[in-house]
């Protein structure tokens, strides 16, 4: 999708569930947040929207699909706890307190390129502590 700058549009409606994207591949993992493009990696629904496969599906969707997850999923989210609450008698995901990784992506400020195939950062997919 674009928006000729020629034009006279003040708004643009985008159905719901459409993949956007504007973060740069280039970046760097931080312990905090900073400025206004941080994305955190850290879950806490089970039916957030994720890509995975290039598919927009459920986070747990994802999770149980996932290579090398066994049947019991509860380890199978780097960085995050699934696990079923008595209480509510729903399954839950949370970021894990414990976990070592730094759990912030900050884009670069002026990345070359933008668009497109900044969707999916190969950080992202492989978070390293």
């Amino acid at each position: 999708m674009a928006v000729d700058t020629d034009e006279d549009i003040d708004t643009v409606q985008i159905p719901e569930g459409t993949l956007i994207s504007g973060y740069s591949k280039a970046g760097t993992w931080a312990p905090q947040w900073e400025g206004d493009k941080t994305v955190a990696f850290a879950f806490d629904s089970p039916d957030t929207a994720v890509v995975y496969d290039k598919e927009l599906m459920p986070l747990i969707e994802a999770v149980s699909i996932a290579d090398g997850v066994s049947e019991n999923i509860t380890a199978g989210l780097v960085g995050h706890v699934l696990f079923f609450d008595e209480e509510t008698q729903e399954l839950r995901v949370a970021p894990d307190p414990a976990w070592p990784g730094l759990r912030y992506f900050i884009p670069e400020a002026d990345p070359k390129e933008w668009g497109p195939v900044n969707l999916v950062s190969p950080q992202l997919l492989n978070p390293k502590p």
